[in-house]
């Protein structure tokens, strides 16, 4: 970091760590047999997690992100965009959520706030949607169960939330963290892994969102949090579902994506603030693999090109924190970025941000991402072979 440069707050940003409960291990073994015959990626969403990988991470997080020299007195955010779990049951849900979610926020410290979504594994009803035959409303109506069940208990405020805010020195602007669900609750989007951004709880009569689409409830919410500087404010958004195409590997039509993200993309084009667009930088999970790959992170916000995101609008994918990985190919001649994926299957992504004395304008974004091997510890994975630099500069001009 350079001396004119003063660093203000520290994100931590992890996802789909897939924690299977001690006594749920059963359930995966027999949901395994049935489906042994299909691809290896429909197995692979069986997973559960590493365990030492967790523990890992809550090193990382004590011993690299809480005790950094430059860093460690700043505030830190630690955002989670869920598949905390693999399938939604109970025991798995209450070691996620209960267990390592607090764990992780005490190893970072005092200063620490914290961010927890859901994700379409969560929202499985204790087995793959297929084989939940709970009552006579069948697998459809398990899902319905399993999403009041998650809704009511763990998750029961809608969404958005009032963000997180942080002021940028010597400026009238803040960075602010907003959050939407993208999770489809329906049967066959959960069984094809498919998820939507629409007004939170939209199943109710009334919605407590209004709407009528996502992008108005979050609009709205950033519009009446404005810091008060014409609307020239850092906004982040947390999903689960990444909003770019790019983003989700070999940009299948159907499986795996946000089905609506032309149209939210569309709508986050706003003219209700001096600075376009609504949101700067998305940050989400769900597809296992960093996005854009290491080395790849845009140098300005000017430049960047995520389609159907808005210009100058940045997405980044988190790839999983602990999930076991059974399903990965080895890439034939492996590019650099690549090797990284496969020799660090645990990551997790740091966001170090400053502010230019010279130019109170200016918010540095820096980006670094964290890899560890199975039985190994979290270390920040250098921008090529044989560099010692680890972060990538974003520079973002409000």
């Amino acid at each position: 970091m350079r001396r004119d440069e003063i660093p203000f707050l520290q994100i931590v940003h992890y996802s789909d760590m897939h924690i299977v409960g001690s006594q749920f291990l059963k359930q995966r073994h027999a949901t395994a047999k049935l489906f042994k015959r299909l691809p290896p990626e429909w197995q692979q969403g069986l997973e559960g997690a590493d365990v030492s990988a967790l523990y890992a991470f809550e090193e990382f997080l004590r011993n690299e992100i809480s005790k950094d020299s430059d860093w460690g007195s700043a505030p830190c955010w630690l955002v989670d965009t869920g598949d905390g779990t693999t399938f939604g049951d109970d025991e798995s849900l209450t070691d996620w959520l209960q267990c390592w979610t607090p764990r992780f926020k005490a190893a970072c410290g005092q200063q620490t706030s914290q961010l927890v979504l859901y994700g379409n594994h969560d929202a499985w009803p204790a087995t793959h949607p297929l084989l939940a035959w709970r009552g006579n409303g069948g697998p459809a109506q398990a899902m319905t169960q399993q999403r009041d069940s998650l809704r009511k208990r763990w998750f029961p405020n809608p969404l958005p939330v009032a963000p997180l805010a942080v002021s940028v020195p010597n400026s009238t602007s803040e960075v602010q963290l907003f959050s939407l669900n993208s999770v489809d609750h329906g049967l066959w989007p959960g069984v094809l892994a498919q998820g939507r951004v629409l007004p939170d709880q939209f199943w109710k009569t009334p919605p407590p969102m209004v709407g009528p689409t996502a992008a108005d409830d979050l609009g709205r919410l950033a519009q009446a949090c404005s810091s008060g500087s014409g609307g020239r404010d850092l906004r982040i958004l947390a999903m689960h579902y990444p909003v770019a195409a790019g983003a989700v590997p070999g940009n299948p039509r159907f499986q795996q994506i946000l089905t609506n993200r032309q149209n939210f993309g569309n709508e986050l084009l706003t003219t209700r603030f001096q600075q376009q667009p609504l949101i700067h930088l998305h940050i989400g999970g769900h597809t296992h693999i960093t996005h854009p790959f290491i080395g790849s992170f845009p140098n300005t916000s000017v430049s960047a090109n995520y389609p159907p995101l808005p210009g100058s609008s940045v997405q980044h994918v988190t790839a999983s924190t602990s999930q076991r990985n059974i399903a990965a190919t080895p890439a034939a001649n492996p590019t650099y970025a690549e090797r990284c994926q496969e020799d660090f299957p645990y990551q997790c992504t740091v966001f170090r941000l400053s502010s230019n004395k010279r130019n109170p304008r200016e918010v540095i974004v820096r980006r670094a991402i964290a890899g560890c091997q199975p039985g190994g510890a979290f270390g920040f994975l250098p921008l090529a072979p044989g560099s010692a630099r680890a972060y990538e500069k974003l520079s973002f001009v409000l």
